[in-house]
């Protein structure tokens, strides 16, 4: 009896060395199993999931140690470029699938991660049309080229450096200078947004702007901003989306442009002269004598009484809806409206 259980202990401790729990079923002993070391499982055996099985002859991309050399995922089926990173990745402490080789023909094109992956150089991101740092971003813009410059590949320079170019080129002698979605502006010769700009949106040049908008230079807008931005003519405020007013610069047109840059506070809805001496209350955000006052183009833009004659909002002259009458077609005739309300 003492020597059968000399013998359990004994065998008790081989399998406490190696890691592992011996389950008795039938006369076949089973082999429960943690991690890839070589260790985990008895020889000729490896760890796959929490069981050992037999060694196989090579080893393939699965996270495994297949072929029991206690490298997990190495070969011409897990590394055909041998630069340590596999197509399968390996999976992070989290379970996630991280470093993840994203062309393994090519030794130059891995992930970075030097800290568990020492032996291939660092792998740098050019501009060549790949995705040299397996980052997920083809010639990442803050990598390839200085920062004045853009990257076009399809030049296929001998020297990805000499891919990038002066974004100061004239895009209409040198089709390959606008990267997607910038597209070459023919009157300019500048590389610009290909999606339509909403209104108040820096802008360059007139196709940067939605349908409708041009691009409104100072020259226009007068001093409230220092930027080109997508604007369009109105009458009246009613004319422009909201947070939005028409605004007349006294450089002969109304625009609309954003409440902010007039220093605008809330928009209310009432019409030209609706009763309120509160600004905010008025679509326009403007009140002049208790009654609220807008531009307008001929007096079938006013309302509540009032008609199109000269008159200054914001500072600025033009034409606007106020108390009075006019003569004409539907408002003031070809000019500004006298001072007492008549052409």
């Amino acid at each position: 009896m003492r020597r059968l259980l000399g013998s359990i202990a004994f065998v008790g401790a081989i399998f406490a060395a190696l890691h592992c729990e011996a389950i008795v079923s039938g006369d076949v002993p089973q082999f429960n199993c943690s991690g890839t070391r070589k260790d985990a499982c008895p020889d000729g055996k490896y760890c796959k999931g929490s069981g050992c099985t037999n060694c196989e002859k090579t080893d393939v991309c699965d996270h495994y140690d297949n072929d029991c050399d206690g490298i997990v995922d190495n070969g011409p089926l897990s590394d055909r470029d041998e630069d340590t990173y596999t197509e399968c990745g390996e999976i992070d402490t989290t379970g996630k699938t991280v470093n993840v080789d994203c062309n393994d023909d090519d030794p130059t094109v891995h992930p970075n991660d030097p800290a568990t992956h020492p032996k291939p150089a660092v792998s740098i991101e050019v501009c060549n049309g790949v995705d040299d740092d397996c980052n997920g971003v083809v010639d990442d813009a803050d990598k390839v080229c200085p920062a004045t410059f853009v990257c076009k590949p399809a030049l296929e320079k001998k020297n990805p450096a000499d891919n990038c170019i002066p974004p100061t080129s004239d895009c209409t002698t040198n089709a390959l200078l606008c990267m997607k979605p910038l597209i070459c502006d023919s009157q300019t010769g500048k590389c610009v947004s290909n999606t339509a700009g909403a209104l108040g949106s820096n802008c360059s040049t007139d196709r940067e702007c939605a349908n409708g908008a041009f691009c409104g230079s100072p020259a226009y807008l007068g001093p409230i901003t220092n930027n080109n931005v997508c604007t369009k003519t109105c009458c009246s405020s009613s004319d422009c989306p909201t947070d939005f007013v028409c605004y007349a610069p006294g450089t002969d047109g109304h625009f609309c442009v954003n409440k902010s840059l007039l220093a605008i506070g809330t928009l209310g809805t009432l019409t030209p002269g609706a009763n309120s001496g509160d600004p905010a209350q008025c679509r326009s955000g403007q009140a002049q004598n208790g009654r609220c006052i807008d531009t307008c183009c001929t007096s079938a833009n006013c309302t509540n009484g009032t008609a199109c004659h000269e008159g200054t909002l914001l500072g600025k002259s033009g034409l606007i809806c106020q108390p009075g009458s006019t003569t004409g077609s539907g408002g003031c005739c070809a000019g500004w409206c006298g001072g007492a309300g008549n052409c």
